[in-house]
């Protein structure tokens, strides 16, 4: 309850912050599949995802991320790889949420690929994103760059 107060509170006071950085669309990017639930902890705003996850140790072809996981498709996470990753969707100029026995259970944005990660992360649900590696000086660098939700 505390992490879903705190994604509320997080999204209505980004409103009021600069766009950061976009991700750079040349960059290669793979497949990344994760599972909502467990340590997973999101922070939105008006103009980014921020999605902290645990690498799982295997890759998704062999055992799906469990909750609170994201695993790459072929393989598992390497040691020092970034368990975080940043997605700048279209920004979000208007959402409501679902609540159920006091709880978020579901983002209504009009965003359909906001929605998906968003209510994966909520629901404990998987969900599918293409990543690449980043690295450069300053915050929501050395991170993974989400280019597509699938």
């Amino acid at each position: 309850m505390k992490i879903l107060t705190v994604l509320v509170l997080v999204l209505l006071a980004s409103l009021l912050l600069p766009p950061p950085e976009h991700v750079d669309a040349r960059a290669k990017s793979y497949p990344l599949m994760c599972r909502g639930g467990g340590a997973m902890k999101g922070k939105i705003s008006n103009w980014y995802i921020e999605l902290e996850f645990q690498g799982a140790k295997q890759g998704a072809h062999v055992r799906p991320p469990q909750p609170g996981e994201c695993a790459w498709l072929d393989r598992g996470f390497l040691p020092g790889e970034p368990q975080v990753f940043y997605w700048f969707p279209k920004p979000i100029t208007s959402y409501n949420l679902d609540y159920e026995h006091n709880r978020i259970t579901k983002l209504n944005s009009g965003n359909n690929q906001l929605e998906y990660v968003v209510n994966g992360l909520l629901n404990r649900t998987g969900f599918q994103v293409h990543a690449y590696r980043g690295e450069c000086p300053g915050p929501q660098c050395n991170g993974l760059y989400v280019t597509e939700v699938r």
